[in-house]
């Protein structure tokens, strides 16, 4: 039976409308869920195109009843200059008390990271960021995705 509840189990923000597109791909198309402990149709995936919309979503959800957790977050780094990046949606979601994997996907390099954020190391040591995807890499992205739902659903 259907659950009323539309919670997402996945959230993922990212500015460009192709990686939308690719998420959708990626989930209902090249994911496998005959080892997955839910049914394809059941699996809610909600994108964003910023940070702050994602934020809110999760604030709405934290009100839901089902108490459902969000199994995991990813996150593109750079999605516009006025809006927040990866990396600060992911302190704002920590500080909102969620404990579950965040994955940062990204074109840019760790040495970009590490020039840039000069306590990268303690992100990744303190789990900020639980991982970083490389964007160019869908094989690398589809097995770390598939082995998270493995892991995260009940």
């Amino acid at each position: 039976e259907k659950s009323a509840c539309e919670c997402p189990h996945v959230l993922v923000a990212d500015d460009d409308p192709f990686q939308k597109f690719y998420y959708q791909t990626l989930f209902l198309k090249s994911i496998s869920f005959d080892d997955l402990n839910i049914e394809k149709e059941n699996f809610v995936l909600e994108v964003f195109s910023c940070g702050e919309d994602l934020l809110e979503r999760f604030d709405s959800k934290q009100k839901c009843p089902c108490d459902k957790d969000c199994l995991f977050v990813i996150l593109d780094f750079n999605m516009g200059e006025t809006k927040l990046n990866g990396l600060e949606t992911a302190v704002a979601l920590r500080k909102k008390g969620f404990n579950r994997e965040i994955l940062l996907r990204t074109s840019d390099s760790e040495e970009f990271f590490k020039e840039k954020f000069p306590d990268w190391e303690d992100m990744k040591k303190d789990e900020v960021i639980t991982c970083v995807l490389d964007k160019s890499n869908h094989t690398e992205t589809k097995e770390i995705v598939h082995n998270l739902l493995k892991k995260s659903l009940p």
